[in-house]
């Protein structure tokens, strides 16, 4: 299964010290959401909080719970400084790449890079925010989850919601298996991925390629993962240049944080 990693804790120690994040996964709405997270505040005292949210070509459904707000956001690209007050409450669900056109008819491309309020799509009329931001955080959360287990017992997964599940398989695949995979040409399947996931053919495998890289790196329990051996980068300089792209660090450095 594919499983983004998102380690906010682990780069900026005033975001570990003021917030605390955790994500939970739902086997009832998992053809839909890859896990629910959550972040909520340490500390009374306020102060502005910079998050790193690392590409993972997930749309995710977020809440910010006192502002009052709910939308779908995605991002092409690593955002190194997404900048928050520390005791604000929010929550989201970090939808399976694909689900969200799935669910709204949507391309993709309008929630990348972008935030669409959940009011401005068809799933709007069957979420009650009124209802939803009178309720206390924990209730809300409830109603959150809720929500998607709903959707799920009615979605029929498709060639495309089920795709980076197949490519966390097969992450060695290059362009060519992928057209030939769907039976489209480039330039159809450029289409194609455009709509459902808002990126090209070739940013889905850098992403997989990548997020492979890095769970080897965070999940390892002894040792020195032998990224090169084990993923399909090039040599040592192209792995190294991905991981500053996408996560600010080298493997190197991001491994001295683990240890």
């Amino acid at each position: 299964m594919y499983y983004p990693i998102q380690v906010p804790c682990l780069l900026n120690r005033t975001f570990s010290e003021a917030v605390a994040y955790s994500e939970v996964v739902l086997p009832a709405a998992s053809d839909l959401v890859i896990c629910f997270w959550e972040m909520q505040p340490k500390q009374v005292a306020e102060k502005k909080v910079t998050n790193v949210i690392v590409t993972d070509a997930c749309i995710d459904l977020v809440v910010d719970f006192d502002q009052q707000v709910i939308g779908f956001s995605g991002m092409r690209q690593t955002n190194f400084d997404f900048t928050f007050s520390s005791v604000a409450s929010g929550m989201g669900a970090r939808m399976k790449p694909g689900v969200f056109h799935a669910l709204t008819g949507l391309p993709a491309e309008q929630a990348m890079d972008n935030f669409l309020p959940l009011g401005a799509t068809v799933l709007g009329s069957n979420f009650d925010q009124d209802y939803f931001f009178s309720l206390s955080f924990s209730e809300a959360r409830q109603y959150f989850q809720h929500f998607f287990v709903n959707l799920a017992s009615k979605h029929q997964a498709d060639a495309f919601t089920g795709f980076f599940d197949l490519l966390a398989q097969h992450d060695s695949w290059e362009a060519t298996d992928i057209y030939d995979h769907f039976h489209y040409s480039p330039r159809q399947c450029q289409r194609q991925f455009m709509t459902h996931f808002g990126l090209s053919p070739k940013m889905v495998l850098c992403i997989v390629r990548f997020q492979k890289a890095l769970a080897l790196l965070t999940q390892a329990s002894e040792g020195k993962p032998q990224l090169l051996a084990e993923t399909t980068y090039y040599d040592q300089s192209h792995l190294i240049r991905d991981f500053k792209r996408h996560i600010g660090l080298t493997p190197k450095e991001l491994m001295g944080i683990y240890q």
